[in-house]
């Protein structure tokens, strides 16, 4: 099997009291590509009165998915 030829990184970056994930890259279906994914654990205890997850994302007109999981959902 070949593997995909999708690129990319992400850099984590904490700008006033809140963490963002910067993913960039390249993004292609060919040779069974088309993903590009991060896993972050979030330590609770760091949170103690978190009631969520805000999420904000930008992009560039194209359709893309987002997964989120956790320990108790067991599938994205």
């Amino acid at each position: 099997m070949i593997d995909g030829l999708s690129q990319g990184q992400a850099n984590f970056v904490k700008t006033d009291a809140r963490f963002s994930a910067h993913l960039s890259g390249w993004v292609t279906t060919q040779n069974n590509g088309g993903l590009i994914q991060i896993r972050r654990e979030i330590n609770a205890s760091n949170y103690p009165d978190a009631q969520g997850v805000t999420l904000k994302v930008k992009g560039n007109r194209e359709r893309y998915y987002l997964h989120l999981q956790t320990k108790q959902t067991g599938l994205p």
